[in-house]
Protein backbone atom coordinates (compact mmCIF):
# COMPACT_ATOMS: atom_id res chain seq x y z
CA UNK A 1 0.00 0.00 0.00
CA UNK A 2 2.82 1.96 0.88
CA UNK A 3 4.06 1.58 -2.18
CA UNK A 4 1.72 2.09 -4.52
CA UNK A 5 0.93 5.87 -2.73
CA UNK A 6 -2.23 3.90 -0.80
CA UNK A 7 -1.40 5.12 2.99
CA UNK A 8 -3.82 7.35 3.42
CA UNK A 9 -6.12 4.24 2.86
CA UNK A 10 -5.18 2.51 6.17
CA UNK A 11 -8.44 2.48 8.79
CA UNK A 12 -12.16 2.38 8.46
CA UNK A 13 -14.50 3.83 5.94
CA UNK A 14 -18.51 4.15 5.87
CA UNK A 15 -20.27 4.80 3.13
CA UNK A 16 -23.30 8.24 3.62
CA UNK A 17 -26.01 8.15 2.08
CA UNK A 18 -29.07 5.30 2.18
CA UNK A 19 -28.76 4.02 -0.83
CA UNK A 20 -25.47 2.96 -0.60
CA UNK A 21 -24.72 -0.74 -0.66
CA UNK A 22 -20.96 -0.66 1.05
CA UNK A 23 -21.44 -0.12 4.60
CA UNK A 24 -17.80 -0.26 5.73
CA UNK A 25 -14.50 -1.31 4.88
CA UNK A 26 -11.47 -1.26 6.87
CA UNK A 27 -7.65 -1.15 5.77
CA UNK A 28 -5.17 -1.83 8.63
CA UNK A 29 -1.28 -2.91 9.02
CA UNK A 30 -0.14 -6.16 9.73
CA UNK A 31 2.62 -7.87 10.28
CA UNK A 32 5.39 -5.04 10.72
CA UNK A 33 3.58 -2.94 7.65
CA UNK A 34 4.35 -6.09 5.27
CA UNK A 35 0.63 -6.87 4.50
CA UNK A 36 -2.88 -4.86 4.82
CA UNK A 37 -5.51 -6.61 6.20
CA UNK A 38 -9.08 -5.78 4.63
CA UNK A 39 -12.52 -6.62 6.27
CA UNK A 40 -15.66 -5.98 4.25
CA UNK A 41 -19.28 -5.80 5.52
CA UNK A 42 -21.99 -4.79 3.45
CA UNK A 43 -25.80 -5.63 3.54
CA UNK A 44 -25.34 -8.22 1.93
CA UNK A 45 -22.16 -10.01 4.00
CA UNK A 46 -18.84 -9.85 4.86
CA UNK A 47 -15.84 -10.59 3.53
CA UNK A 48 -11.78 -11.03 4.79
CA UNK A 49 -9.19 -10.04 2.89
CA UNK A 50 -5.28 -9.60 2.60
CA UNK A 51 -3.35 -7.19 0.70
CA UNK A 52 0.46 -8.37 0.16
CA UNK A 53 3.62 -7.29 -2.39
CA UNK A 54 4.72 -10.18 -4.48
CA UNK A 55 7.73 -9.56 -5.09
CA UNK A 56 8.48 -12.03 -7.90
CA UNK A 57 6.55 -9.93 -10.50
CA UNK A 58 6.43 -7.29 -8.62
CA UNK A 59 2.45 -6.61 -7.89
CA UNK A 60 0.82 -5.69 -5.09
CA UNK A 61 -2.16 -8.66 -4.91
CA UNK A 62 -4.80 -8.86 -2.52
CA UNK A 63 -7.00 -12.20 -1.68
CA UNK A 64 -10.11 -12.31 0.22
CA UNK A 65 -13.06 -14.47 1.26
CA UNK A 66 -16.37 -14.28 2.39
CA UNK A 67 -18.80 -15.65 4.77
CA UNK A 68 -20.70 -17.09 1.66
CA UNK A 69 -18.29 -19.22 0.44
CA UNK A 70 -17.20 -17.07 -2.37
CA UNK A 71 -13.73 -16.48 -3.08
CA UNK A 72 -11.90 -13.49 -4.50
CA UNK A 73 -8.53 -12.35 -6.29
CA UNK A 74 -7.21 -9.24 -7.29
CA UNK A 75 -4.54 -7.09 -8.21
CA UNK A 76 -3.67 -3.42 -7.29
CA UNK A 77 -2.38 -0.39 -9.53
CA UNK A 78 -2.50 3.06 -10.32
CA UNK A 79 -5.49 4.90 -12.42
CA UNK A 80 -4.97 8.14 -12.88
CA UNK A 81 -3.31 8.45 -9.77
CA UNK A 82 -5.65 6.75 -8.03
CA UNK A 83 -5.50 3.20 -6.02
CA UNK A 84 -6.93 0.89 -8.14
CA UNK A 85 -8.63 -2.91 -7.53
CA UNK A 86 -9.26 -5.22 -10.02
CA UNK A 87 -10.55 -7.88 -8.36
CA UNK A 88 -12.57 -11.06 -9.72
CA UNK A 89 -15.14 -12.45 -7.15
CA UNK A 90 -16.22 -15.97 -7.49
CA UNK A 91 -19.33 -17.15 -5.93
CA UNK A 92 -19.29 -20.96 -4.22
CA UNK A 93 -21.39 -21.97 -7.23
CA UNK A 94 -18.23 -20.64 -9.35
CA UNK A 95 -20.23 -17.78 -10.97
CA UNK A 96 -16.83 -15.16 -11.48
CA UNK A 97 -17.75 -11.86 -11.72
CA UNK A 98 -14.79 -9.32 -12.75
CA UNK A 99 -14.84 -5.66 -10.75
CA UNK A 100 -12.57 -2.65 -11.12
CA UNK A 101 -12.60 -0.33 -8.11
CA UNK A 102 -10.67 3.29 -8.29
CA UNK A 103 -10.40 5.16 -4.61
CA UNK A 104 -9.83 8.62 -5.07
CA UNK A 105 -9.32 11.23 -1.89
CA UNK A 106 -11.12 13.79 -1.51
CA UNK A 107 -9.39 15.03 2.01
CA UNK A 108 -7.96 13.10 4.71
CA UNK A 109 -11.26 12.22 6.08
CA UNK A 110 -13.37 12.10 2.13
CA UNK A 111 -13.20 8.93 -0.63
CA UNK A 112 -14.84 8.67 -3.87
CA UNK A 113 -14.78 5.16 -4.82
CA UNK A 114 -16.10 3.95 -8.25
CA UNK A 115 -16.91 0.48 -9.07
CA UNK A 116 -16.14 -0.08 -12.98
CA UNK A 117 -17.12 -3.53 -15.54
CA UNK A 118 -13.82 -4.99 -16.52
CA UNK A 119 -13.17 -6.52 -19.83
CA UNK A 120 -11.68 -9.64 -20.63
CA UNK A 121 -8.29 -8.19 -21.20
CA UNK A 122 -7.83 -6.37 -17.52
CA UNK A 123 -9.59 -2.89 -18.72
CA UNK A 124 -11.56 -0.60 -16.78
CA UNK A 125 -15.59 0.21 -18.69
CA UNK A 126 -15.55 3.81 -19.66
CA UNK A 127 -18.01 4.86 -17.09
CA UNK A 128 -18.80 3.84 -13.49
CA UNK A 129 -21.51 1.68 -12.66
CA UNK A 130 -21.84 2.68 -9.25
CA UNK A 131 -20.10 5.88 -7.25
CA UNK A 132 -20.27 5.64 -3.50
CA UNK A 133 -19.08 8.69 -0.73
CA UNK A 134 -16.95 7.30 1.88
CA UNK A 135 -16.12 9.07 4.98
CA UNK A 136 -13.24 8.09 7.65
CA UNK A 137 -14.92 6.68 10.67
CA UNK A 138 -13.31 8.75 13.75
Amino acid sequence: MAEAGASWLIGTWETTGETADLTSIAYSWAIDKHVVLVDYLSRRGRSKGLIAYRAHDDKIVQVGADDQGGTGLGTWSDTDGHPTLIYEHTTAAGESRRIGIVFEKVDQNTAQVKLYDVSGSHELGNDPVHVAKFTRKK
